[in-house]
């Protein structure tokens, strides 16, 4: 008979439902779609939902292989609390929120934080304590697609490795 840490093992963490954030509308979002389609690639059986504004929604819909699209206004005051039942209900196993430089990631990370998403992968110059799990500290790039590249090749190994539940690298919240 498996030992209790045996059966722990065998009960890995799998990414079957992913959130991708892109909240700071159509400029943000058009750069962000090759990535979108590397991530779609690199995790073929995870049903992906993109969560972005309403004025980008139009661009999101060209995403033939996206499971769900999920729209709200660019300025979120006072949708909080039905967006972070929204994004519980759905069960997301992760969040990957794609940002430009100049914006802060963590406002979306504390709505997928609240939502119960335990991995929410962002990156930011200011580390923002376990909000972002993990937090990807920018590298320099030149454009915006090169931005959203290096969170993607940081984040990748993370999402596509199976994580053992007791031994998972990622902080408990």
């Amino acid at each position: 008979m498996p030992s209790h840490d045996e059966k722990n093992a065998r009960q890995r963490i799998t990414i079957s439902r992913l959130l991708a954030a892109c909240p700071g509308g159509a400029e943000t979002l058009t750069p962000a779609l090759p990535a979108l389609h590397q991530l779609h690639q690199a995790l073929p059986n995870a049903r992906i939902s993109l969560w972005t504004t309403t004025g980008a929604a139009p661009i999101a819909e060209e995403l033939s292989w996206l499971h769900e699209l999920l729209a709200s206004p660019a300025a979120w005051t006072g949708t909080l609390l039905p967006l972070t039942a929204a994004l519980e209900k759905r069960r997301f196993d992760a969040a990957i929120i794609f940002t430009a430089p100049h914006e802060s990631p963590y406002a979306t990370a504390y709505t997928c934080y609240l939502a119960g998403i335990p991995i929410r992968a962002g990156q930011s110059s200011e580390f923002g304590g376990s909000i972002l799990s993990p937090w990807i500290h920018p590298t320099h790039t030149t454009t915006l697609q090169d931005h959203y590249q290096h969170l993607l090749q940081a984040t990748l190994p993370i999402l596509q490795s199976p994580i053992s539940n007791h031994q998972s690298p990622i902080p408990n919240d």
